[in-house]
């Protein structure tokens, strides 16, 4: 993954730093795990922009307030207020990838839970806003203790473009491709969904608070007819 020629601090003739060309650099033992992390990190983090545009869609299958759905979508952010300062002091004290992988598991145990509850049609606005800031507890520590382990896989010459390399998979992930394809599969699941809950529509008007639905649109369609005539 590295591109062109780059300088490693390495001892050459007489003790000389040499340079090493890309092919000397991916046979370096640190770089496999890197290319492991990284990976690790887009998938997270695409999984991470899946569920930020479909958990306010979902919300807004079973409430009409939409100061709820927004307390559903700003509950996957706020540990990043609450938690960030705890997440740093845990990861100086804690193996980094046992933590990682932990709340990799941690988040794949919420996201079936979250599924089994959709499938069962068991899912309210506080279960959603407790398993929203469960994922976004866990993508905290998660990211800490990524950045933190990336001195440990790549040299030092490398830390820029690792860290670069990191970032870039993480933008990706949750802003340009995560959202979309959660958009995308919200919208694939929910032709099932509704003959599995007739009473509830995907319409506008009937989640929209403030908007007539059914009965009451013919009605104040017909009041405009008759008053027009």
């Amino acid at each position: 993954m590295v591109i062109g020629i780059a300088r490693v601090c390495s001892p050459g003739l007489n003790g000389v730093s040499g340079t090493r060309d890309v092919a000397t650099i991916r046979s370096c033992p640190t770089y496999p795990a890197y290319r492991r992390l990284w990976w690790a990190t887009g998938i997270d983090s695409l999984g991470n922009g899946v569920f930020a545009a479909a958990l306010p869609l979902l919300a807004v299958t079973v409430t009409r307030d939409p100061r709820e759905v927004a307390l559903v979508s700003a509950a996957t952010y706020l540990p990043w207020l609450l938690l960030s300062l705890i997440a740093g002091s845990v990861v100086d004290r804690v193996d980094l990838t046992t933590l990682m992988w932990r709340t990799q598991a941690l988040q794949a145990l919420i996201v079936g839970v979250l599924t089994a509850l959709v499938v069962a049609g068991a899912i309210t606005v506080p279960v959603l806003v407790l398993l929203a800031f469960a994922l976004g507890s866990c993508d905290v520590f998660y990211d800490n203790a990524a950045q933190t382990t990336l001195p440990d896989l790549v040299p030092e010459d490398l830390l820029h473009q690792a860290n670069g390399r990191q970032q870039v998979a993480m933008t990706v992930g949750r802003q340009f491709l995560g959202p979309p394809l959660g958009s995308l599969f919200f919208a694939l699941a929910l032709p099932s969904r509704s003959r599995s809950t007739p009473h509830r529509s995907s319409s506008l008007p009937h989640f929209w608070p403030g908007c007539p639905d059914g009965a009451d649109t013919r009605k104040a369609r017909r009041s405009s007819t008759d008053f027009a005539g």
